[in-house]
């Protein structure tokens, strides 16, 4: 497999098909909604296209140019190992449960601690 494409139209939040897809080591060229939550380095962020012809160009160029394609595929790797690997993940869970006891805002005026 070349290469993945999302044309996503709607949506919320990170999208779980295109981080499988660099996980696996395949470039996604994807739609802005796509991209939404994900901050892709500049190697990545040329797949993104917000029109069906800049798509289209995006997926002949990984199709056509294999070192391109390879640079995507290596950068989507990294990607997920800094920003998505397990520890990164725990760490940044653990930041946010452990994180400043901030008083949580109870009924009007009030405060829980």
């Amino acid at each position: 497999m070349r290469l993945t494409a999302a044309p996503l139209r709607y949506g919320a939040g990170v999208k779980g098909k295109v981080l499988a897809s660099l996980a696996a080591g395949i470039p996604c060229v994807m739609s802005p909604v796509a991209a939404e939550g994900i901050d892709l380095p500049a190697t990545l962020r040329c797949l993104v296209g917000g029109s069906a012809a800049e798509m289209a160009s995006g997926i002949l160029r990984l199709h056509a140019d294999g070192a391109a394609c390879r640079q995507a595929a290596e950068a989507g790797l990294l990607l997920m190992e800094n920003g998505y690997a397990e520890a990164g993940v725990v760490t940044v869970l653990n930041a946010a449960i452990e994180g400043p006891n901030l008083p949580v805002p109870c009924e009007a005026g009030r405060v829980a601690v």
